[in-house]
């Protein structure tokens, strides 16, 4: 038998995660990977020896592929899309033949995804699907499977004794080779019809004949009981063969899925007294088709019309007893975080050391696991892989849970490995397929800065505002989080952050490469600090230590030192930061979030 060394990867990974409405779309299509590349690896290795050296995440991987997908859907995601090891063959053509099956696990792979949300359906959803079946046919026989994601493979045989740092240096040659030569899938039906709203790349099923057709069917089905309730498919949605699937094995797991709206209450549910909480969910209980975060967030007369009345009543005690709790809004903050992060140059790193930075990844990912517990328990992990990780949290928590990140990321790989991220706020109506760009393109624009391991805000407001604030890791996100921190227990008032912002927003962009603009700007800002924070001295001048001490505690002297040319023309932007981040927080009494 010959050894060979291989690299094999699913894509296109981006563009499948992408494509999310929902919350539950995301964490269907980010498991749909996992369980995908776990049947994989488990296929070689029973027909090729393959010996996977990357990832080290392997735990009952056997388990992981032989288990259905409702099951795989209710445990974070923990299993890249790339792998790379040495396998066996008789020869190229018998690993060709072996390595060529893989895409016959992959199709079944989707089958079985596609099929895993069907067989639980009521009533009202097994006659939708069973309105869909002709046109759900005649799609997938002018497109074939229609599986969205394709599997790239390359393999080497071996010309001496295996070294795994020389061969993974050689296979990722090969294989980024392989990859930019893929060919590109044709997605278009070519029927006039319509496309998905959700996707915005394939013809959203129905009627094939003509578009007036095809949009009369959808706006009949509209007016049925399944989508007014808006439990798996709105009135609006026009779903594409591809993002049904999708949307209906979210719910192969069962109804326990947090939705976008209960995890950015979450902080706020945990301040109402249980009793409160209690009759609110013993009526949504009896609703059918509620959803917490959803039934949270309704204007009245549509959660009565969706819910019904008790419904509408439970929600009016709940909002009431906020109202009664003190330092708490009588309303849920409405704003949540997409955090995604991401290792810096960790090909490279890998393939300086195979043995050791894989070993440092699982340690990271289990650490980040328990910093997400830590937090808030309501947190959404979307996937956690060695490196990196796409998790959904409430607003109020993302940027100490940043911070804590690329501590412990510290801690397993050194400072001379670097880490880089990027968070999404948003408001938990809107769709996650914007947040998701959004995140993207905040750690994109950290990955940008000289040295990268850098942080990147990208806000996107109800009324339409949108701001980014990208700076390294360190002293300047320690200050912007000491802020908040004096914001939120009552010692600096939250209009110092509007009165530095709208100063700083004045200073022409080519003012701040002169460093008398920069001390005239710092002594500014120090003058609103010193106007705006609570102490609570008996003199003057102890009044006025108690000021200088918050701020040097703030390390305000070192604003704008680090990168001048490129953080002073942004220098408003934090400040605009802390204002909507003060906001969104919910202290607990004791101070801590809740």
């Amino acid at each position: 038998m010959a050894k060979y060394v291989f690299s094999l990867a699913l894509i296109p990974v981006q563009e499948w995660i992408g494509e999310a409405r929902r919350a539950r779309d995301l964490r269907a299509g980010s498991a749909f990977l996992c369980w995908t590349m776990a049947r994989l690896l488990v296929a070689l290795q029973r027909s090729a020896e393959a010996d996977i050296r990357i990832p080290r995440l392997l735990e009952d991987l056997a388990g992981l592929a032989d288990s259905p997908f409702g099951r795989v859907l209710d445990q974070p995601y923990g299993l890249p899309n790339r792998a790379a090891g040495y396998c066996e063959a008789a020869g190229d053509e018998d690993l060709r033949v072996k390595l060529g099956a893989l895409t016959g696990v992959l199709i079944q792979a989707w089958e079985d995804f596609r099929n895993s949300g069907r067989t639980d359906l009521g009533g009202d959803g097994r006659r939708f699907l069973n309105s869909l079946d002709p046109w759900e046919k005649a799609y997938r026989e002018k497109v074939g499977d229609d599986c969205p994601i394709s599997l790239v493979w390359v393999a080497k045989a071996l010309a001496g004794d295996a070294d795994l740092k020389r061969d993974l240096e050689a296979i990722d040659r090969l294989f980024l080779e392989v990859k930019k030569t893929r060919p590109v899938r044709a997605w278009v039906a070519g029927h006039p019809i319509g496309k998905c709203n959700q996707c915005g790349r394939r013809e959203a099923i129905g009627p094939t004949g003509d578009f007036p057709t095809w949009r009369r069917w959808h706006e009949e089905r509209a007016a049925d009981p399944w989508f007014q309730r808006g439990a798996r498919i709105d009135a609006g949605e026009r779903l594409c063969y591809v993002c049904l699937a999708k949307r209906l094995a979210s719910y192969a797991g069962g109804e326990s899925f947090r939705s976008t709206g209960e995890v950015a209450a979450g902080p706020w549910l945990a301040r109402i007294p249980l009793s409160a909480r209690n009759e609110f969910s013993n009526a949504l209980a009896k609703a059918q088709g509620a959803d917490l975060g959803r039934a949270l967030f309704l204007s009245p007369s549509k959660l009565a019309e969706s819910y019904g009345p008790a419904v509408a009543d439970a929600r009016r005690a709940l909002f009431a007893a906020a109202a009664n709790e003190r330092d708490l809004p009588a309303h849920p903050p409405s704003y949540l975080a997409l955090l995604t992060f991401d290792g810096d140059d960790m090909g490279a790193r890998v393939r300086q050391d195979p043995e050791g930075v894989p070993r440092s990844m699982e340690e990271f990912a289990r650490m980040a696991r328990e910093e997400f517990t830590r937090f808030d328990r309501r947190a959404e992990i979307f996937y956690l892989a060695g490196d990196e990780g796409l998790a959904m949290v409430p607003a109020a928590t993302a940027l100490d849970l940043a911070l804590a990140l690329r501590t412990r990321f510290g801690m397993c790989f050194g400072e001379r490995v670097t880490l880089s991220a990027g968070v999404a706020l948003f408001e938990q109506r809107q769709p996650m397929a914007g947040a998701i760009r959004a995140a993207r393109a905040a750690l994109a624009e950290a990955k940008e800065r000289r040295g990268k391991d850098a942080l990147g805000f990208a806000v996107a407001t109800a009324s339409g505002n949108r701001f980014t604030v990208v700076k390294p890791w360190g002293a300047e996100w320690k200050r912007l989080q000491k802020t908040i921190e004096l914001v939120q227990h009552g010692e600096l008032a939250s209009g110092f952050a509007y009165d530095a912002e709208s100063f700083l927003s004045e200073l022409p962009a080519e003012a701040w490469s002169r460093p008398s603009v920069r001390n005239a700007a710092r002594a500014e800002v120090r003058r609103l600090f010193f106007r705006r924070v609570s102490v609570d001295g008996t003199t003057r001048s102890e009044r006025f230590e108690q000021r200088a001490e918050l701020w040097r505690q703030l390390d305000g002297e070192n604003w704008w030192q680090t990168d001048p040319e490129k953080d002073g023309p942004r220098a408003a932007e934090p400040f605009h930061l802390v204002g909507f981040l003060a906001r969104q927080l919910v202290p607990s009494p004791s101070g801590e979030p809740a």
